[in-house]
């Protein structure tokens, strides 16, 4: 994965894309993302587990949740550096294998989450929610 350097500048242009960098680093610090996807199932041919998975938090995180959002991606150098990804799938092979791959992905995802923020030594604190309800009667 490329490395990228963040820093503020009055002479650069910025793209609303620039966190992506910090998610591609984020994702990538960590080789057991990679390691636990590809031993999930047997990849048959194409694009690789982990590459469907990094596209697809790629979208996310720009607030993006649909499969055909990944059009605009397939030839943006960008998003491709800096997620880490080797090829960015089609909208329909995006779907096709996030479908297939639910089920197995999905708790390997959660682990893994939860072994970041660990590493990360992210604090989690609970958080308090008053709710006010106020019942209407005529």
């Amino acid at each position: 994965m490329e490395r990228f350097i963040i820093e503020q500048s009055d002479q650069e242009f910025y793209t609303s894309k620039g966190g992506l960098a910090l998610v591609g680093s984020c994702l990538n610090r960590y080789a057991s993302l990679e390691k636990a996807l590809s031993r999930s199932m047997p990849l048959r041919h194409g694009i690789s587990h982990v590459d469907i998975i990094k596209s697809y938090f790629g979208l996310i995180c720009q607030g993006k949740s649909d499969f055909e959002a990944i059009v605009q991606h397939r030839k943006d150098d960008f998003f491709m550096k800096s997620l880490g990804i080797d090829k960015v799938p089609s909208a329909a092979r995006l779907r096709q294998r996030m479908d297939e791959g639910a089920t197995v992905w999905t708790p390997i995802i959660q682990n893994l989450s939860v072994d970041f923020l660990q590493e990360a030594g992210v604090m989690v604190t609970p958080l308090a929610v008053l709710v006010h309800l106020e019942l209407i009667v005529k």
